[in-house]
């Protein structure tokens, strides 16, 4: 497979995912979505991250579980011109009452 960006996107309609992250019903922050059965871009992003603080959990955690939070930076696997491609990051890292995952993260460009 070749890495030029025109071969990566050719042929691939960004609508499914577009309509899974902004269309309607929105399920709400506490409800976790549906997986996805569609066919998808992605991109290689390489996290460099380091823990800042654990907490205990929030009233919209898992009790058994702390809160990890964390910052470092992103970047792409591989090098790419677009300057939104490469960012700090922060966040944090937790488990829901249900026991899924949840992560919340924040990408900083520009500062």
């Amino acid at each position: 497979m070749s890495s030029h960006p025109k071969t990566l996107t050719k042929d691939i309609d960004f609508h499914d995912l577009i309509a899974y992250n902004f269309g309607s019903p929105d399920p709400g922050p506490h409800t976790p979505r549906e997986p996805l059965d569609i066919r998808e871009a992605i991109r290689f992003i390489v996290m460099e991250i380091k823990v800042t603080k654990i907490t205990p959990p929030g009233p919209d955690d898992n009790p058994a579980f702390p809160v990890v939070y964390f910052k470092g930076k992103s970047r792409l696997r591989q090098g790419s011109p677009d300057p939104n491609a490469n960012s700090m990051i922060r966040g944090r890292v937790g488990m829901t009452k249900e026991g899924e995952v949840r992560w919340t993260t924040y990408s900083i460009y520009y500062g």
